[in-house]
């Protein structure tokens, strides 16, 4: 029995070190008017300007926004996001505004840049 125990603690343990937090950002942004847009690319990274990821978005509105979610996102990163968008061609705009945004933080930053920035983020922390 004092076995049992002793294996279920292990076994605890080593599970719960597998754990590890992260987040998810929801963005939503108002939809480019240009008949031509076929998509959006959402950029991310650790620095600014220097974007390592990205997401591509079709360009489906709902009530004239665009929504879309990264997930797996480190809790103790900073990230910098801008957003672009393109078209069936390929042509891809210049960047939006940079948004910063601390993941551990309440804050969120905006850098200037060429376009509107993206109006919110919702920050979700989830167990994985």
């Amino acid at each position: 029995m004092p076995y049992l125990h002793v294996f279920l603690i292990l076994l605890y343990l080593f599970i719960s070190c597998h754990l590890t937090w992260a987040a998810e950002l929801n963005f939503s942004w108002l939809a480019n008017s240009e008949p031509d847009v076929a998509g959006y690319r959402l950029y991310y990274g650790d620095s600014s300007r220097n974007y390592t990821d990205s997401i591509e978005i079709g360009h489906y509105p709902v009530d004239g926004r665009i929504y879309s979610t990264i997930y797996g996102l480190d809790i103790s990163q900073t990230y910098y996001f801008a957003a672009t968008a393109y078209s069936a061609t390929g042509e891809e705009s210049d960047f939006s505004n940079e948004i910063v945004q601390c993941i551990r933080c309440d804050t969120i930053e905006e850098n200037p840049g060429p376009s509107k920035a993206m109006p919110w983020i919702l920050l979700l922390l989830r167990d994985e």
